[in-house]
């Protein structure tokens, strides 16, 4: 299954929108429906996408880069912008879930998104930056404790707040 675009790949891709991408190196992690890729290669942007999923990978225009990865187990060099819309729901990966898991990130629903964030820096140019969306049925907080985000949009829905957060490598 690849992850169908919702509403927080269109807040992220929102604000993607709003970067001035002519040039720049992107990434993209797990690039799902492959809509934020696209939209930043027609920005301009030299694009890498990424998926555990050969199926998302196989949807992408030639024009960009892509990688069959977990993470950034594959990934090299350095880039000016990452991006990643993580599974950020609080549950544990079951078997019996038909798909749903590229929503799950774990049992506090950050899990996924701390191993990004523990290795994001490794893979930005100085002053580059990372966008990920989180959620508020995570337990996001720490994160943007630990990890210094900022917030830079947010929504709100019946069930849930998004947020779309920001780390800068100085």
């Amino acid at each position: 299954m690849i992850y169908p675009v919702r509403e927080d790949t269109l807040l992220l891709k929102e604000n993607v929108e709003k970067r001035e991408l002519k040039g720049k190196k992107v990434l993209e992690i797990g690039t799902g429906n492959g809509l934020i890729a696209r939209t930043m290669m027609e920005k301009g942007a030299e694009v890498t996408a990424t998926d555990i999923n050969p199926e998302a990978l196989s949807n992408l225009p030639e024009k960009i880069n892509v990688l069959r990865s977990d993470l950034f187990e594959e990934v090299e060099g350095v880039y000016d912008l990452v991006v990643f819309n993580p599974p950020y729901l609080p549950e544990e990966h079951d078997e019996d879930l038909n798909g749903v898991e590229t929503w799950l990130g774990g049992k506090k629903g950050i899990e996924v998104t701390e191993r990004f964030l523990e290795n994001v820096s490794d893979y930005l140019e100085e002053g580059g930056e990372a966008l990920i969306i989180v959620s508020s049925l995570a337990e996001y907080r720490s994160l943007v404790e630990e990890f210094d985000l900022e917030v830079l949009d947010e929504e709100k829905f019946w069930f849930e707040k998004l947020f779309v957060m920001r780390l800068v490598i100085e």
